[in-house]
């Protein structure tokens, strides 16, 4: 896959490996999470079926793109694993949209909530309350293989989609550069030094 143009362009002409298997995409965001008591950015993907048989919330890593942690639950285990949860009123169908506000609250909330990652691949989501934290979620994760058709494609997107942000910001920074041209050469030749551009 190569690809030349924005970003937005790229995300229409490319659409993320996922879709591709029948998902639909409800929630795609960075998150701070902790592990080994460090806290680190991923990146969270929650989808579902088409059909309604399958919910998926992915894991990634910008440090590496064939990184691909997956959690998925269907309406056939769905009982067996909210059983094990300390949230049991949360129905299948509640799930999606449970999963994602948990998630949208632990990435602008961190004060009250917060998410642990382990060396197991378990994450618990968990909210702070007055005076103790309670887990809201615990979701077992299973890393796909590197090796696997899906984990390579999406690290192909996820290269193209690193490369169509990179050739936007220079686009921006071309039109920036004129627009000050126009106005002030001097300060534009400052700072494209300053900014190096154009250097190899």
């Amino acid at each position: 896959m190569s690809y030349t143009g924005s970003e937005e362009q790229f995300e229409e002409q490319y659409p993320h490996p996922i879709t591709l298997e029948n998902f639909q995409i409800h929630y795609q965001e960075d998150l701070v999470v902790t592990k080994i008591e460090q806290d680190i950015i991923l990146h969270f993907l929650v989808a579902s079926s088409l059909d309604g048989n399958s919910i998926r919330v992915e894991i990634t890593d910008e440090n590496d793109i064939y990184y691909v942690d997956f959690f998925e639950v269907t309406p056939e285990n769905y009982p067996d694993f909210i059983k094990q949860q300390k949230f049991k009123k949360c129905k299948y169908e509640q799930f999606v949209e449970n999963i994602v506000r948990l998630l949208e609250n632990i990435r602008t909330n961190r004060s009250a909530y917060r998410a642990f990652y382990d060396d197991n691949c378990t994450l618990s989501l968990q909210q702070q309350l007055e005076f103790k934290r309670v887990e809201i979620f615990k979701l077992p994760f299973e890393e796909i293989e590197r090796s696997h058709d899906y984990t390579v494609a999406q690290a192909q997107f996820r290269y193209s989609q690193k490369l169509a942000r990179y050739e936007d910001g220079v686009q921006r920074l071309e039109e920036l550069f004129e627009h000050v041209q126009e106005r002030n050469p001097q300060l534009c030749a400052q700072l494209k030094k300053g900014s190096k551009y154009g250097q190899k």
